[in-house]
């Protein structure tokens, strides 16, 4: 009382008469006037135990569950300024039926120790609603459609004393019809509780809905739910069959057993199930429901807001009804499948598609794809039968310099008067086997082809780990892209949410006469241009996994699911151990940048590789000019045995001895003397070969020096902006509240509580790119520098340039 008698005499003193007008105080006046009111009130239960009773309709696993968790909430927000005291149980069971939910809803009503009461379940939130003369203050949890159960309202609040209930914007009708676009059925089986039929009102209100809707061409059956879903069960296989469906109303006495067999048992018969509120169904079997995942509890802090209300002093009459939420169209696409239905592009649009089966494809991690990209890439097949074509070049010039031994079969047939005249050595028909060795002793050529394919092969070995490095780079950009489309993918999501949210305030601002209707369209653009930009972050998404099973070289169809990376992963130590221990200033900065880019100038197989290919011209150059002084030297024998000689001159003169087999051995060198200017050409031509392979080293090495320090720059900005851009998203966020605050009193316009969202927006995707720009540098790095020491090692790279006396040769790094 001591704070209204200051405030008030404050007011109407003098000095503050001059600043303000009589009316302003008067307002002021009333205002506290209504405060003492209320605290006067208030002052019944602040500092005592309050008594709430839960009347439930009967017990089960299920209605435990929710009536703990109800508990729960309501002590959380309570506790400090009351203590609470539950009375439920056996006490305020209505055991399933009706008579008894009455009996115990007005035996809690008319407990003088109880101060206020919670009707928690379907037929206890009617019998509530329909008392017309409460005595405590009530709040009804749960009823299933405004639109054709009587419930009382005035305004936004019931307008009967000492009620107040929970109204969702979705209702019964409403969810039928939605339901039927997903899968079209002539005949609905609703599931609800036994005691429901005992209801007058509601057998009416199902004849009405059953009126309503039998223009659209869809009839209604109710089955009965006494706790057995084996009845349950025989009851729709009487009713229905596959081209039907099935609806399940608010349920607390099937248990999560039970809900499962019924979801399994009903795929099994092709029949689709449908829930009202409950979006855990799907994971029973269910095809559809269209909730929030956070229904449950919106509405137990409502409870809880609502008794708080009513302890501060304000009457239950006077609360809102009308609890806003968001609700989702879920559906279950491996019941989709199961099913074999399809969905029309309207539905996708609304529709938040779940169990897609990816849960149970493969996962694929960033070392996975670098390895299996390894194993299985294209290019690098073909860079390794590169290789393998090398190997029998190789093979090929040495087999030159090796014993050359062919066998020979020759027919020779001449005229006669010839061979009458050779005196047998040559007969007219002579059939002759040969057999000749050729083994080359010397040859500049053939020395030097062998020394420069042993080179060019080592050149191929080189060309491969490149190979091997581009395609570690590539998958593993691959798979980050995969990573940055996902996550733009939840961003335009959440953006798209927050756009329906706000085009609901625009609504409620015309309707209150705050706002003009141009705001809805505003907001109702801003809703199709999100829903574009969501379609094209889903496309993009989709792309990425193609192009990462094209560089796996499997089916472009085939399923599998990227592991996300976070902040935590352990791929950001390399750069939280780096920056701790030897990033410590400056200096210490560029000595690790002439570290990084001496150990890429070791170790890049590109430098490796042309070094291999100078030195093969410089050994083909030696070979070229060593011709004009060193002989070819080669030695060659040769046996030849006459099996078959006839006709004239087939024997040797009388007295003669020669036999019929002739052999031979021969030592040739052989030394050009001119060969028209050939051989100094073929000098210029090595030379000036030479010449150009060094300048494409020189070049090559400043790149790859280039390559190392521009990304290494890169790596330490895109670091150091991770944090950036999350306090950037704090403040954009901040932001955000406050501008819709200002914009739902109207003290803000639309442009500006846009450009607020439009902050956010950017900002969450600046954040989300932080970290996979960071992520796309850090494998940028480990490719400039020839090593990827994440797969292999991820504390090898301080060894390898921070250790002088490391040995470590270059490698991929994959490990297997």
């Amino acid at each position: 009382m001591d704070w209204y008698i200051r405030i008030v005499k404050a007011f109407i003193d003098r000095k503050y008469i001059v600043k303000i007008r009589m009316a302003n105080v008067l307002i002021v006046v009333c205002a506290l006037n209504v405060g003492l009111l209320n605290t006067v009130y208030a002052g019944n239960y602040y500092g005592k135990t309050v008594n709430i009773a839960i009347v439930t309709d009967g017990a089960s696993e299920n209605a435990e569950k929710h009536r703990e968790l109800l508990q729960a909430e309501i002590r959380g927000l309570l506790e400090g300024e009351y203590s609470v005291n539950f009375l439920s149980g056996k006490q305020y069971d209505g055991g399933w039926a009706l008579k008894n939910i009455q009996k115990v809803f007005s035996a809690a009503e008319n407990n003088e120790n109880i101060d206020i009461v919670i009707a928690h379940g379907l037929v206890s939130s009617h019998v509530a609603i329909n008392t017309m003369h409460l005595k405590k203050p009530t709040i009804a949890t749960l009823f299933l459609d405004s639109d054709i159960q009587s419930v009382p309202q005035k305004g936004k609040t019931s307008g009967r004393h000492n009620l107040t209930y929970i109204q969702h914007e979705k209702t019964f009708l409403k969810d039928i019809l939605l339901y039927r676009d997903v899968a079209p059925f002539k005949t609905l089986a609703v599931i609800g509780d036994a005691s429901m039929t005992e209801i007058a009102e509601f057998r009416r209100m199902l004849e009405s809905a059953k009126e309503r809707v039998k223009e659209d061409g869809i009839e209604f059956v109710f089955v009965a739910d006494s706790g057995d879903v084996d009845s349950i069960l025989a009851e729709i296989d009487k009713l229905i069959t596959q081209n039907d469906a099935v609806y399940l109303l608010p349920n607390e006495r099937l248990s999560q057993k039970q809900l499962a067999v019924l979801g399994e048992e009903l795929l099994k018969r092709k029949i689709p199930a449908f829930a009202m509120q409950d979006n855990r169904v799907i994971e029973y079997g269910f095809l559809a429901v269209y909730s929030h995942e956070n229904t449950f509890r919106r509405e137990r802090r409502r409870v809880a807001l609502n008794i708080k209300d009513i302890l501060d002093g304000i009457p239950a009459e006077e609360l809102s009804v009308h609890l806003e939420i968001d609700h989702q169209l879920y559906i279950n696409q491996q019941t989709l499948t199961a099913l074999d239905l399809g969905l029309t592009w309207n539905t996708l649009k609304r529709a938040k598609i779940v169990n897609t089966g990816l849960a149970s494809s493969p996962h694929l991690s960033l070392s996975q794809m670098a390895n299996v990209a390894l194993e299985n890439n294209l290019d690098l097949k073909i860079e390794r039968k590169t290789l393998a074509v090398g190997r029998s070049d190789v093979d090929l010039v040495k087999a030159k310099r090796l014993p050359q031994l062919s066998l020979g079969l020759q027919q020779t047939i001449i005229d006669n008067d010839r061979a009458m005249f050779s005196n047998g050595s040559n007969a007219e028909r002579d059939l002759s086997a040969s057999l000749t060795l050729q083994q080359v002793i010397y040859n500049e050529a053939a020395w030097s082809n062998v020394s420069a394919q042993e080179l060019l092969q080592k050149s191929r070995e080189s060309d491969l780990l490149t190979t091997e490095l581009d395609v570690i780079e590539e998958a593993t950009l691959a798979y980050i892209n995969g990573l940055r489309a996902k996550s733009l993918i939840e961003i335009e999501t959440s953006n798209l949410r927050l756009t329906e949210a706000n085009l609901k305030r625009a609504k409620r601002r015309v309707v209150a006469g705050v706002a003009r209707r141009s705001e809805i369209y505003r907001w109702q653009s801003q809703e199709a241009d999100n829903k574009r930009s969501l379609l094209n972050a889903k496309s993009t998404y989709k792309n990425s996994l193609l192009q990462i099973n094209q560089l796996l070289n499997r089916p472009l169809n085939t399923p599998f699911v990227i592991e996300k990376i976070d902040k935590q992963h352990a791929i950001f130590e390399f750069n939280r151990k780096v920056t701790s221990t030897y990033l410590t200033g400056p200096s210490a900065l560029v000595d690790f940048a002439n570290r990084s880019e001496a150990y890429a100038v070791t170790h890049a197989p590109e430098l490796k590789s042309i070094n291999a290919v100078i030195a093969a011209q410089e050994r083909l150059l030696k070979a070229v000019k060593r011709q004009y002084y060193v002989p070819d030297i080669s030695l060659q024998a040769t046996i030849q045995e006459h099996i078959d000689k006839n006709g004239d001159g087939d024997n040797y003169p009388q007295g003669v001895g020669i036999n019929d087999t002739d052999a031979s051995i021969a030592v040739v060198f052989t030394l050009p003397l001119y060969s028209g200017g050939e051989r100094y050409a073929e000098v210029a031509q090595q030379s000036n070969a030479i010449y150009k392979l060094r300048y494409q080293k020189a070049s090559l090495e400043n790149g790859v020096k280039q390559r190392v320090r521009s990304i290494f720059n890169q790596l330490s900005a895109s670091y150091s902006g991770i944090e950036l851009s999350g306090n950037a998203l704090v403040a954009a966020k901040k932001n955000y509240e406050m501008v819709r605050d200002s914009y739902e009193r109207g003290t803000v316009s639309i442009v500006d509580f846009l450009d607020a969202q439009n902050q956010v927006f950017a900002a969450e995707r600046s954040s989300a790119n932080a970290v996979y720009d960071y992520l796309d540098d850090y494998m940028r790095y480990q490719r400039s520098i020839g090593y990827f020491f994440y797969f292999n090692d991820p504390q090898g790279i301080y060894s390898l340039m921070f250790n002088n006396s490391s040995n470590a040769s270059v490698n991929t790094g994959v490990a297997p």
